[in-house]
């Protein structure tokens, strides 16, 4: 138990006592012993007055229902009471640094009311911009003009972001000054305050940038007719228009906005609630999508690609959805013309199948049976003549019919390793056989295991630029030279294996890279006259129409869509260009060079330029 407080010598404040142990008797009296426990007391008042003006700081600052200003002049006043200050305020330099402007203040200070402007270089504040630390000053001391009535000074500056933004300070009438926690105290103060205005800084830029970015997506908006692209509130009522979606919907903007977009549903969809469950799900994920039959201002329907997007604000709240709606129409019919086509070469795959593989066994029957009743030599040789190209023709068709299936099937088509020098021979040796009139030269061919991807159809991409460059030939004495030389192709690999592959509709970026390969280009050069240059494209154009002409065997377009198919390319050109290789007498000369991809794992080889006459074309492979 505590004792009363005694009085310490004349004039000094009451002690407080307490015993250090329990009272004890002796012969003739008793001992008694007191602690002087009065700094501890008053210790531990100091601590609750502190954790009081915490608490008071705490709530002052965090009241979120009240505006910035409104905490700040809060703040002052709550400072002033637990340092016992006189007069507060917060000052705001001025972007130039020459000034600082009074944005609040408390109690009643010459030149510190609200709106008034201190010199930034004459002033107590001075010190804390100078120094950009806490400062505490008698200002009848230490030399600094101040406000009339004032002695004591204490000011921190207010950090915003990288810089100093101000000075927040308290001052006092003439007494013992500020100590070290209450200048801690007000650093504390200082420090929100600064960190609510980069906070207001911060705000206020994504403000204006998200206002730019809005801006320059309503006139990316309003310049996209394709598109069907709108906003809703969060009810999922029309609060933009584009021109767009009055080209899709069918509605004018002032017949739209502000109705529901439930309007745009099939009854069905609407009685099944879709148009909520999307809004829903769009809200939940951010982000919906959905692909379905939706209703024009004029009551017909169209399949559309719809995305739903939830729209926030700078503060994080939910303020409705954007929506892009694109017209499938269009691409059901390409599909369904594409389907189309696959029937129509579906048709042709059997008729090669069927009508002519059947025709040419009745040709190889009677040819046989010349040639086991016939004894004229003459007879004999075209019999075998016949028979020969009735088995080539043969095999033509059943390589086309396995590419045509290749093409009429979902999947996509595969190119295999194919040796290139037996096509090339093959070829060669044919053309030969057939215009005894010509000279065919070849060098520089590969060796024999060297393969390029294509299939057993490369030969007859040889085949047709051997023929044209005899047929389209106005020389007296056609001659044809073929070689094979070393190049490169543009080739798109997967990123991780570096296979050859084709990137997939959808697929995310990096799957797939483009690189360049090393192929073999085969080149056919022949003294005819040559395509003119302004040709020489719009040969490579022709369509399937070409293909119905007489003596142009396969066509130059066949022959492009069978390098394509291989991933190689295939150009016409002058004789010598590019390679060096001189003129010969006797006119312009063409040159056709095919280039083929190359087998995996092994040396490229492209099949590649032949000077040609003017329906024969270059092309490469690797």
């Amino acid at each position: 138990m505590s004792r009363p407080a005694r009085r310490g010598p004349r004039g000094a404040p009451p002690r407080t006592l307490e015993p250090a142990h329990r009272v004890r008797a002796v012969r003739g009296g008793r001992i008694e012993q007191y602690t002087d426990v009065t700094s501890i007391k008053r210790r531990e008042r100091e601590l609750k007055l502190r954790e009081r003006s915490l608490r008071q700081l705490y709530d002052t600052i965090s009241d979120t229902s009240s505006t910035f200003d409104d905490r700040l002049d809060a703040l002052l006043e709550t400072g002033s009471d637990m340092l016992g200050a006189d007069a507060a305020a917060f000052l705001r330099l001025r972007a130039d640094g020459d000034a600082l402007d009074v944005r609040a203040a408390h109690g009643e200070a010459d030149g510190l009311a609200v709106g008034d402007t201190v010199d930034a270089d004459s002033s107590p504040y001075a010190a804390v911009l100078d120094t950009g630390d806490p400062v505490r000053l008698s200002l009848d001391t230490d030399g600094f003009d101040a406000p009339d009535g004032f002695s004591r000074y204490v000011g921190v500056p207010v950090a915003v972001g990288d810089s100093t933004g101000g000075v927040l300070c308290f001052l006092s009438r003439p007494g013992d000054g500020f100590d070290e926690w209450q200048t801690t105290m007000v650093e504390l103060m200082g420090n929100w305050v600064g960190y609510e205005l980069d906070r207001k800084r911060l705000r206020e830029t994504q403000r204006r940038r998200l206002r730019e970015q809005e801006d320059k997506f309503e006139q990316f908006v309003e310049a996209v007719d394709n598109y069907a692209i709108f906003t809703l509130d969060i009810d999922g009522r029309v609060t933009s228009w584009n021109p767009g979606a009055e080209l899709i919907k069918g509605y004018r903007a002032e017949e739209i906005l502000d109705e529901h977009f439930r309007v745009f549903y099939t009854e069905e969809d609407t009685e099944d609630g879709l148009p909520g469950r999307l809004l829903a799900e769009a809200a939940d994920e951010g982000v919906v999508r959905h692909e379905g039959e939706r209703v024009r201002e004029d009551g017909s329907t169209f399949v559309a690609d719809v995305t739903i997007a939830a729209r926030y604000d700078t503060d994080g709240n939910h303020i409705g959805y954007t929506k892009i709606v694109r017209d499938l129409t269009d691409q059901r019919e390409y599909e369904e013309a594409i389907e189309r086509e696959r029937e129509r070469l579906e048709f042709m795959n059997r008729i090669l199948r069927h009508n002519i593989l059947n025709g040419l066994n009745v040709i190889n029957m009677r040819t046989d049976f010349l040639g086991r009743t016939s004894d004229d030599e003459e007879v004999l040789d075209h019999v075998e003549t016949i028979g020969d190209r009735v088995d080539d023709l043969s095999e033509l068709i059943e390589t086309m019919r396995s590419f045509m299936d290749a093409i009429v099937s979902d999947g996509s088509y595969r190119a295999e390793p194919t040796p290139l020098r037996p096509e090339l021979d093959t070829k060669v040796s044919l053309a030969a056989e057939s215009y005894p009139a010509a000279e065919f030269v070849t060098h520089d061919l590969p060796d024999e295991d060297t393969a390029v991807l294509a299939d057993d159809l490369v030969g007859e991409v040889f085949e047709n630029v051997l023929s044209n460059a005899v047929v389209h030939n106005d020389a007296d004495e056609p001659t044809v030279e073929v070689w094979v030389s070393e190049t490169t192709l543009p080739v798109t690999v997967d990123s991780a294996t570096g296979e050859p592959r084709v990137a997939q509709p959808g697929e995310p970026a990096g799957e797939v890279t483009d690189t360049e390969r090393p192929a073999l280009a085969v080149h056919i050069a022949d003294n005819g006259p040559g395509v003119p240059d302004e040709q020489k494209d719009a040969v490579l154009r022709k369509g399937i129409s070409e293909l119905s002409e007489p003596g142009n065997g396969f066509g130059l377009y066949l022959v492009k869509e069978m390098m394509a198919a291989y991933d190689g390319e295939i150009s016409v050109r002058d004789y010598g260009e590019e390679t060096g290789v001189g003129h010969r007498p006797g006119g312009r000369r063409g040159r056709v060079r095919p280039r083929l991809p190359p087998r995996s794992g092994r040396r490229v080889a492209a099949a590649g330029d032949a000077a040609v006459s003017p329906h024969t074309g270059n092309g490469s492979f690797y």
